[in-house]
């Protein structure tokens, strides 16, 4: 349980992060740039696995 509750807090600060640079930069962030925005707050894993299951479909195309 632990473990759950660590990813659901941590797939939160993506997805806050996400949604800001979005707001921001008008694209997806590349997943070094969220892993830099985050990078003491989140584990490396973690953000994968939000990558694979988020983001795996948008291409290079909406992050130029």
């Amino acid at each position: 349980i632990e473990m759950a509750n660590k990813i659901k807090v941590q797939n939160k600060k993506i997805e806050d992060c996400v949604k800001l640079f979005k707001e921001n930069y008008e694209r997806n962030p590349l997943k070094d740039e969220v892993m830099e925005l985050l990078k003491d707050q989140i584990d490396e894993d973690i953000l994968e696995k939000y990558y694979e299951k988020h983001l795996s479909n948008v291409k290079g195309d909406d992050n130029v």
